[in-house]
């Protein structure tokens, strides 16, 4: 049996179309959602993205959009690879799922996130 690839446990919408994903085995990844905007499946994506939530082990929005796991974990980039080392500050908010399959949202407005140097 194939082993499936690692599923997401909690994600990160941030104002720049990105979404800073951390999956069940602890990687975290970022992963670029805007090339997707240019597709018409995802023409709504632009207006609900803050709405991100993960469900079912992957992120969704309202409106019934998702992205695969499998594409969030083999198109991701880990976070080690992302930036210059700087510190940027990004408004958003962390979507967290709990054991029962409840959902919380976070804010995290003016957070400063570290970036590790390539």
């Amino acid at each position: 049996m194939e082993e499936l690839l690692p599923r997401v446990k909690n994600a990160e919408a941030r104002s720049d179309y990105t979404i800073l994903i951390t999956f069940q085995n602890g990687e975290r990844k970022e992963y670029d959602v805007k090339p997707l905007l240019q597709y018409p499946m995802y023409r709504n994506l632009e207006k609900v993205f803050p709405a991100a939530a993960v469900q079912f082990g992957t992120v969704v929005w309202p409106g019934d959009l998702d992205i695969s796991p499998d594409t969030l974990y083999m198109n991701g980039k880990p976070v080690n690879d992302i930036g210059d080392g700087s510190a940027v500050t990004v408004p958003s908010v962390t979507f967290q799922q709990a054991e029962d399959g409840s959902m919380s949202a976070i804010p995290q407005r003016g957070k400063k996130t570290a970036r590790a140097a390539q």
